[in-house]
């Protein structure tokens, strides 16, 4: 009995210890190849905090796509966990999904403080700080809400920037770096707010053949411009749907 409650007094304890380490003492590691960008991005938002990485003696090791413990995940599921002086940080990433990479995100918010506000490295929000501090068994677990998380952002297709430029204002104008930089930092931005498609669902234009259908018949259906003029471009498409007719939406149950 004494030895029994002798072991759950120091289990307590040991729970209760804090162990801290300064950011500059932080040695990353790989766990394999498949979360390269979750290991750089960790990388990148470390020094970001003012702290040049160069581990020596003592430092934590935070170990990039490796389990700290046997437990099935969820879809998407993404997890970190402090345990005897390493912090494994972990994920499903089955199927092209970005469990480890969220984790990362996880722990930049949660023990960091940082935040991303807009797209770009200027968008990046991090507290000035010098060290961090864990609990034995600390941990953190996130489960997606929703099947799908997801914003379609402005993706930056490079096909389109020549028709863009020649639209804009020659001041306004950028160049394909550029513009090829932006569409990386949209990329980002969205995962790191943890954007995401759990599952494969298929979606597209929905109602691109009813200027075939309809237009000679039912021109009601269709928007109409400030000009007077049925909003039907070339690529039927993008046609405009008149969605304050009643007729339309009988249209679409039926």
């Amino acid at each position: 009995m004494k030895k029994g409650l002798l072991f759950l007094f120091t289990a307590l304890i040991f729970s209760l210890y804090s162990a801290e380490y300064t950011i500059s003492n932080i040695k990353l590691t790989l766990a394999g190849k498949t979360n390269r960008e979750a290991f750089d991005e960790l990388k990148k938002h470390l020094e970001l905090t003012g702290n040049k990485l160069n581990p020596g003696t003592g430092a934590l090791e935070i170990i990039v796509g490796k389990a700290g413990e046997n437990s099935k995940l969820a879809l998407e599921e993404s997890r970190w966990l402090y345990k005897k002086g390493k912090l494994y940080i972990w994920g499903d990433d089955r199927q092209g999904r970005h469990g480890t990479q969220f984790a990362v995100y996880g722990f930049l918010e949660e023990k960091l403080g940082i935040r991303w506000i807009f797209p770009g490295d200027d968008g990046i929000f991090v507290p000035a700080q010098k060290s961090i501090s864990f609990k034995e068994n600390e941990s953190y677990k996130r489960t997606p809400p929703f099947l799908w998380s997801y914003v379609r952002a402005y993706h930056w297709g490079i096909r389109s920037i020549d028709k863009t430029n020649n639209a804009a204002p020659p001041a306004l104008r950028i160049s394909r770096k550029q513009w090829l930089a932006n569409a990386e930092n949209n990329r980002l931005f969205a995962l790191r707010h943890r954007n995401s498609r759990t599952v494969a669902i298929n979606y597209a234009h929905a109602f691109i053949q009813w200027p075939k259908r309809f237009a000679k018949t039912h021109m009601d259906y269709f928007g109409v411009s400030p000009y007077g003029k049925p909003m039907i471009p070339a690529q039927p498409r993008y046609a405009k749907l008149c969605l304050s007719n009643p007729k339309v939406i009988d249209q679409i149950i039926s």
